[in-house]
């Protein structure tokens, strides 16, 4: 492709960003046993808010937790590469896959789900 630029756009400009486990803003602080740069899964529900590290919810394929005293399930398609949330009726709950750092700055009250 011939832009004018010397840039090779074959490449993906931010491919040592991803690699690299330091974060754009060093002035927000990981939480216990996060990394800024962790991917997770962010659920909020009524107000309450809960991060799955990503990597754990690959190996497992299926975490049951519950937030504000509703059950819910996330699950992990290795087919399709993709994560589920559900509510107990199946039906699909809001969630987000971002940095720890960013989901953090945005809910700092979260808590990591833990076994």
């Amino acid at each position: 492709m011939k832009t004018g630029y010397l840039r090779d756009y074959n490449r993906d400009p931010y491919e040592e960003y991803y690699e690299s486990k330091k974060g754009l803003f060093s002035f927000l602080r990981p939480g216990p046993g996060a990394k800024e740069k962790e991917l997770v899964i962010g659920v909020e529900i009524d107000g309450k808010v809960r991060a799955y590290r990503l990597a754990m919810v690959r190996s497992r394929k299926e975490i049951s937790d519950a937030i504000n005293g509703r059950k819910i399930r996330v699950r992990f398609d290795p087919a399709t590469d993709t994560v589920t949330v559900q509510n107990e009726e199946g039906q699909t709950v809001d969630h987000i896959s971002t940095y720890w750092m960013v989901w953090k700055g945005i809910y700092p009250e979260t808590k990591v789900y833990e076994d």
